[in-house]
């Protein structure tokens, strides 16, 4: 996923004029409120001399009008946090081989919970249990 995601900043980049970079898209941290981060235009910046927050705004706009990205946000100094649209994640889900549609000939095996017993059991323990049960 964070190949086609690198594929829509450089497509964006390009499209903004500024030379080509190999972006660098990771996990967006939690607090964030994004599902990945890329540092491109502070490093496009450097290069070019200019305000790193005003080349994140212009490539910013390049990737509002992409469908399968929901927002994008300029944070701190120039990075651009990216929330991708739920169509974006159905492709991916759909074009996956791990998904097989007729799971009646599968047999899928859940382990409900894995506490270390040389440990003193908590409340903590039952989060495997839930998590397990859920997805069954």
């Amino acid at each position: 996923m964070i190949n086609s995601i690198d594929n829509l900043i450089s497509e964006a980049v390009i499209d903004c004029g500024f030379p080509s970079y190999e972006p660098d898209v990771v996990l967006a941290p939690k607090n964030q409120g994004a599902d990945y981060a890329s540092p491109v235009a502070l490093s496009i910046a450097k290069t070019i001399s200019r305000n790193p927050v005003e080349v994140a705004q212009e490539i910013r706009r390049v990737l509002d009008k992409n469908p399968l990205i929901k927002e994008v946000k300029v944070a701190g100094p120039g990075f651009l946090n990216i929330v991708m649209s739920e169509t974006w994640f159905e492709q991916k889900l759909a074009a996956s081989e791990v998904i097989d549609r007729d799971l009646s000939r599968r047999k899928i095996i859940i382990e409900f919970s894995s506490p270390n017993i040389a440990k003193p059991m908590h409340v903590g323990h039952l989060r495997t249990t839930i998590l397990g049960q859920v997805l069954v």
